[in-house]
């Protein structure tokens, strides 16, 4: 009876070490899948960053890396923050001594912290994205100019299915000139003062809807928002050509 029981304990022991090992593994294979991606971001789940750093091995990471790292943080030499604000934890770090598992180092303040401390070694990988200029980063989209844009997407969005119209963010009704008009008509001229080039830049960078090249200019506007009959007037130059009548 005592010799099934400890039987029993050692099984329980072993699944429970087995599924800690399991749950351990998907998070490092996680973070070598994402890290490239998070590097090009410029933010980097600190855990993952760890992980890599480590090569995967338990043992780096817990003898090796995780004090440097923890070093710094304590230091007030690497700033961590918080996954989804700009809220600094370093003073939360100090205070549990440990390393809140969401937190994220920005990928300039963690080469500059590198470059005073020699004994981590950057891995290949990284380095080879550091120099790479294949994935350069789109020119920012002012927040509030993003979620305008945002806003006025969706009420398009609603007012089209209101009326049976079909819709799709990457096949837009009309051309650019219209959205822009639109945006200045719904939220004013001070969102969107600057030139129509800008606010194709906003279109673009910000990657919540596509005009098609060679689209013209559409009435659907004027339909959806029949509040604004300025929408009907066709605003845009169209060339044309002017031939000579016979005599």
């Amino acid at each position: 009876m005592l010799r099934t029981l400890e039987m029993f304990k050692q099984t329980q022991q072993d699944k429970d070490s087995d599924t800690r090992y399991k749950a351990q593994r998907a998070e490092i294979d996680k973070a070598f899948a994402t890290i490239d991606e998070q590097w090009l971001s410029g933010k980097i789940v600190l855990n993952d960053l760890i992980w890599v750093l480590a090569d995967g091995k338990q043992k780096d990471r817990d003898a090796y890396i995780l004090p440097i790292i923890q070093s710094a943080i304590i230091s007030k030499v690497l700033t961590i923050w918080n996954e989804s604000s700009s809220v600094k934890l370093n003073d939360r770090a100090i205070h549990t001594k440990e390393l809140p598992h969401k937190a994220f180092v920005l990928k300039q303040d963690f080469l500059n912290w590198l470059q005073q401390e020699q004994s981590v070694q950057l891995p290949q990988r990284l380095i080879d994205l550091a120099e790479a200029k294949t994935k350069e980063k789109k020119p920012h989209v002012p927040q509030l100019q993003l979620e305008a844009l945002s806003k006025l997407l969706k009420e398009i969005e609603q007012r089209a299915i209101s009326k049976k119209i079909p819709f799709n963010r990457d096949e837009m009704f009309g051309i650019r000139e219209q959205l822009h008009e639109l945006a200045i008509i719904r939220f004013g001229n001070q969102l969107f003062a600057k030139s129509q080039h800008t606010f194709f830049d906003y279109l673009k960078n910000g990657e919540i809807c596509k005009v098609k090249r060679g689209n013209r200019w559409s009435p659907i506007y004027s339909e959806l928002f029949p509040e604004h009959p300025e929408l009907k007037e066709r605003k845009t130059s169209v060339k044309t050509k002017i031939t000579q009548s016979p005599n």
